[in-house]
């Protein structure tokens, strides 16, 4: 009896896959998600509650690209600067995707030496071009709304689609 238990835990170790970890893909390559880390860049210019100017934002991005070169999504994280009547500063984390045009989403903190707050932005475009809105709060001396609407490159998008 001892040797037939032992047949049967061979018999069954023996028809499991050897490396169940390393099977191949059966999709085509061109229907295979490929990893991305990107270097990110968007610029802007618009309007705001405290004034007229233009906006920087420099970041990091990882997520997947469509193997069949049709766009990527990603997280990401963005360091901004808005010039108007005075400086501003974010620090924001979100989500980005420009396979059937482009949508941002991203929250974070926005401020400068006299105050700042919790500030939440959406952007919609394609191929690279779009509208950012952006609303929060902004504590300071008094707790106020703050809003912009810019016109928004998002250059590392922009280069994707030219490249395509």
């Amino acid at each position: 009896m001892t040797r037939l238990v032992h047949a049967a835990v061979i018999v069954g170790a023996a028809s499991a896959p050897a490396h169940a970890d390393r099977i191949e893909d059966p999709r085509p390559a061109c229907e295979q998600d490929l990893r991305v880390h990107l270097p990110l860049v968007a610029v802007g210019v618009g309007t705001a509650n405290d004034g007229n100017g233009p906006s920087v934002a420099i970041g990091y991005g990882q997520g997947t690209r469509d193997g069949c070169d049709e766009g990527y999504v990603i997280s990401r994280m963005l360091v901004g600067f808005r010039f108007a009547d005075r400086m501003e500063t974010s620090l924001t984390y979100g989500w980005y995707e420009n396979v059937a045009g482009s949508l941002g989403f991203d929250f974070g903190l926005e401020g400068d030496r006299y105050g700042g707050g919790p500030i939440l932005r959406v952007t919609l475009g394609a191929y690279g071009l779009g509208l950012r809105f952006t609303g929060g709060l902004r504590f300071a001396d008094q707790t106020e709304l703050a809003g912009a609407l810019e016109l928004a490159i998002d250059v590392t998008d922009l280069v994707d689609q030219l490249r395509r």
